[in-house]
Parts: C-alpha cells; structure tokens; sequence
C-alpha cells in the first residue's frame, strides 16, 4: 500500500516552493481562552483555527499558541476568540526570524 507519509505535503512545499501557507504563531488577548476557544476573523467567515496551548496566568493578558494561515497574520488581519467576540487577537514578535 501506497500513502503519504506524515507531514509529506508540506516537506514538498517548502522543498519545490520555498514557502508554507501555516505558521505557528504566539498571540495574545486581553480575555481569558477557555478549551473550547478558536481564533477567528473578525471580518469574515474563514480562519477558525484551533488553539495549541494557552496560558491565563497573567492578570490584563493572556497568550496563546495557533497555527495560523501566513496571509492572515501577516496582513493585519482584525483576529478574536470565537466564545467572546469582543477580545482582540494580536500577534506577537517572536525572538527569532520566521523567514
């Protein structure tokens, strides 16, 4: 039997093209994230993303980690969580280049 092996599709990706369409991201927001809360766009239907890991320990912010479309973080793109339409996304820096 014949398959693809895990993460195969994005190996040639970045072998033949040089680029990937996801990229984990750090972000934050100023309301707690619960289990069940998704990154979302604020302006259209897409983007409902999973939220790998969180952390509420911070009293006025909380950070979280998404794999998230490159368009999407890049261009600015007005984010939120899906259980709380009022919370703000931001992306954060990270310590090191993407590129």
């Amino acid at each position: 039997k014949k398959g693809c092996y895990t993460g195969q599709e994005i190996v040639a990706r970045m072998f033949y093209r040089g680029t990937a369409k996801r990229r984990l991201q750090l972000a934050s927001s100023s309301h707690s994230i619960s289990d069940s809360s998704k990154v979302v766009a604020r302006d259209s239907e897409g983007l409902g993303e999973d939220i790998l890991a969180f952390s509420n320990t911070v009293a006025t912010e909380s950070l979280l980690l998404a794999v998230l479309p490159v368009q999407a973080a890049d261009s600015g793109e007005r984010m939120t969580l899906s259980n709380n339409a009022e919370s703000d996304v931001c992306i954060r820096e990270l310590p090191y280049m993407a590129d």
